[in-house]
């Protein structure tokens, strides 16, 4: 991510570059990684990381799908040059980092999703190791015990835990921070644009619905319920508009709290105001639901990142202080 803001797309590129990323998702979420190899997405990526990478996560959030493309992000972060497209990542579910600890006897313990089309043949996996980071390598199959996230389609979400031999591939220590605070990024995009789908599912649904001879979106309950999600939704696109530019620990940590937060709210409220309907996958508040619950998890709950922020605060006061409205010191 940038240290200063970089200019933003235009609304006619932004459109024109969602409709490419919903193509090559929508022809075949798993093999997406080939699709942007072949249409030069990395480099229009270098220049408007914040920008492009933005859009694509919100692309995968209103499809409700997690493709493999962070591991195409990831590894180029972290300073893989030319990672293979058949290579996936492995990321850590908890909130202190992007995977798993090397133990005292010199394995590693990990325990994560991973991000990784059906053809991959090894894994790479971040893994702090003593003061420094390095690149673990897995081959497919291998060491770790898989299982899949609900009955998402293979390659889209895969949960992985077990021990391997450390085998060090690339020191990136200087890298780790900024994966780490991308990812989190992404995930709260992610989480952001599929809170919008949720409410325009609930929104639809109110209006089309009749009870007592009118829409059930007349009635003052079901309004306080759609408006609460409303506001949600809009105080965490703010923030995570603001992170993105910002790349800081705190606003990240905010990005993913307030993203995490909205996302609840509309898959709760939504699913009150539609009732049994809310259970239907042909809704996406039903059908995005398993990813939801993993995206909330990956990089931290909300609880965990408002506990993060507090540590923060008590550390490194000014890490929270807006720099357009901090003024002097």
């Amino acid at each position: 991510m940038p240290a200063v803001p970089e200019a933003e797309l235009d609304a006619a590129e932004a459109r024109d570059v969602a409709s490419v990323i919903g193509h090559l998702i929508d022809a075949g979420a798993d093999q997406v990684l080939d699709g942007l190899d072949e249409a030069g997405w990395w480099e229009m990526w270098a220049e408007a990381p914040s920008a492009y990478a933005a859009l694509y996560f919100a692309t995968e959030g209103h499809r409700g799908v997690i493709t493999p493309a962070l591991a195409g992000f990831v590894l180029r972060l972290l300073g893989v040059a030319d990672p293979a497209i058949d290579t996936g990542v492995l990321l850590g579910m908890g909130p202190t980092g992007l995977a798993g600890q090397r133990r005292a006897g010199g394995d590693v313990e990990v325990e994560g999703a991973v991000f990784a089309a059906p053809g991959a043949t090894q894994l790479v996996c971040p893994v702090r190791s003593g003061p420094g980071i390095a690149l673990a390598r897995w081959p497919l199959p291998g060491a770790l015990r898989f299982g899949e996230a609900g009955d998402e389609p293979p390659g889209r979400l895969r949960l992985a835990a077990g021990t391997s031999d450390l085998e060090p591939l690339v020191a990136c220590d200087e890298h780790w921070d900024e994966a780490w605070r991308f990812a989190r990024l992404a995930w709260s995009t992610q989480m952001l644009s599929m809170a919008d789908e949720h409410l325009e599912a609930a929104r639809e649904h109110c209006i089309e619905r009749e009870q007592f001879g009118r829409p059930i979106a007349s009635f003052q309950a079901v309004k306080h319920h759609l408006a609460q999600v409303k506001v949600a939704v809009e105080a965490a696109r703010a923030v995570v508009r603001w992170a993105w530019n910002e790349g800081t620990e705190g606003a990240v940590l905010s990005a993913k709290a307030l993203a995490v937060r909205a996302y609840l709210e509309a898959h709760n409220r939504g699913m009150h105001v539609m009732g049994g309907m809310g259970y239907s996958r042909e809704h996406a508040i039903g059908r995005f639901h398993r990813v939801g619950l993993a995206l909330e998890a990956l990089g931290g709950t909300t609880r965990q990142c408002e506990e993060m922020l507090a540590r923060l605060a008590i550390s490194s006061p000014s890490a929270l202080r807006s720099p357009e409205i901090a003024g002097p010191a």
